[in-house]
């Protein structure tokens, strides 16, 4: 921000309600600079425009500016120090979390081999029979560790292996948890690319109206939600005939591309709804009936460990029998982080619903305006303008040698001479 220290010390020494005139003179700075400075400032504390009754623009800033600056600078450090921390993160979250259930899964399975072997031994199990209680204990335990090995080294009984980006099936454990992200990640930069299309085929000259589809909220009565835009795209607030604010973006009323600009433009922005997971159905199944094993064994070994001459068994049911609050917690939390998250994701769509529609109907009412907003529309004439550079426009070119664009002028001015002598009429001269 030390850049536009003199410039936040000739607003504050101006009171905070500043024009551009006010500045520029107040800090010796080109007024151009000041001007596209100025919008900048305005965008990042939220400062407001006013229009005069001569049609003259101020800006009203806040009078805890260098706070806020302040505060944004931290905020935006904070925020890229919390995108490159988050990324670790996850990364050690994708793996820990399909690896632990499976990990939980099977120390559940070996304590209570354990425990059930130690109850045979001392003859205190029910049914009679030690050796077939072993027996059926061994055949069990070896046929539910083949079907986790299988889940794991496969996508599921789908038969989703077949298909090239299916996710395999720990990366569907993480996805069937936690999801798969935003699904608008990319909608800021989506857009800004549709409102630069809009303003391009508008002739580089729009109203607030018109940049309404793209933005998440409605616009105030001063429109400061546009800063941004016009930071972004060095565009420029201009006062009609009436007092109405026009945005006129100079840069984008130049063209050197092939198009003519009447391509179509997408009339709003859309945000995509989130989905559950894109796992497979298979895949889902697969983990929930993970989960609900899991949970099922975290309640049969805490059933185990109330019998009397269990709590002296030692080895890994000493240790799972350390572990299992936690264990019965994981068991309980991998069931109902996903069901919570459903719910959440349902109360997001329907936000998202709602600014779709929003927005679809801001472009709606630009297709049949009403009576005021047609005139508005119309006092945007003065301000568009495209022009298109050719190549018969240039006079220089990188690519060319200097002789040659020489000749070429001259020869130009002759080709232009004669047209001129051969329009001439004859008595005349």
């Amino acid at each position: 921000m030390e850049s536009i220290q003199p410039l936040v010390q000739a607003i504050e020494h101006l009171g905070y309600r500043v024009t551009v005139g006010d500045v520029a003179a107040q800090a010796g700075m080109r007024v151009a600079l000041v001007e596209h400075q100025l919008l900048q400032l305005a965008a990042a504390s939220q400062a407001s425009l006013q229009v005069s009754d001569r049609g003259d623009l101020v800006f009203q800033f806040p009078h805890n500016l260098q706070q806020r600056l302040r505060r944004q600078s931290w905020q935006q450090q904070l925020q890229l120090l919390g995108q490159q921390l988050w990324r670790i993160l996850f990364y050690l979250i994708r793996i820990s979390f399909g690896l632990g259930l499976l990990l939980s899964i099977g120390l559940f399975i070996v304590a209570i081999i354990a425990i059930l072997l130690a109850l045979s031994d001392s003859d205190i199990s029910v049914g009679g029979g030690g050796d077939a209680g072993s027996s059926d204990v061994g055949s069990t335990g070896d046929s539910w560790g083949g079907d986790w090995w299988l889940w794991l080294t496969f996508d599921g009984p789908s038969g989703s292996q077949t298909e090239p980006h299916s996710l395999s099936f720990l990366e569907a454990i993480f996805s069937f948890l936690f999801g798969d992200g935003d699904p608008n990640r990319d909608r800021e930069q989506q857009r800004w690319q549709l409102m630069g299309a809009c303003i391009r085929r508008q002739q580089g000259a729009v109203i607030a109206e018109q940049l309404q589809p793209y933005l998440d909220r409605p616009l105030d009565s001063s429109e400061s939600d546009l800063l941004p835009v016009l930071v972004r795209f060095d565009g420029h607030p201009r006062v009609s005939d009436s007092g109405q604010l026009v945005y006129q973006f100079p840069a984008l009323q130049v063209t050197a591309a092939e198009s003519d600009g009447r391509s179509r433009v997408v009339r709003s922005l859309q945000e995509r709804l989130w989905s559950f997971s894109q796992a497979s159905r298979g895949q889902i199944i697969g983990v929930i009936a993970l989960g609900g094993v899991n949970l099922l064994l975290a309640a049969l070994f805490g059933g185990l460990l109330l019998l009397p001459s269990v709590a002296s068994l030692g080895g890994v049911v000493a240790l799972v029998a350390g572990l299992y609050d936690f264990l019965l917690i994981y068991a309980i939390g991998f069931l109902a982080v996903p069901a919570v998250r459903w719910f959440w994701i349902q109360r997001q769509n329907q936000a998202i619903r709602c600014r779709n529609r929003d927005r679809q109907r801001w472009a709606d009412s630009l297709r049949k305006p009403s009576a005021a907003l047609r005139k508005k529309l119309e006092q945007l004439a003065p301000w568009q303008t495209q022009a298109k550079i050719e190549a018969d426009n240039l006079i220089y070119s990188s690519d060319r040698d200097l002789l040659e664009q020489e000749l070429a002028q001259d020869s130009a001015i002759a080709a232009e001479w004669q047209q001129r002598l051969m329009q001439t009429d004859p008595e005349d001269s």
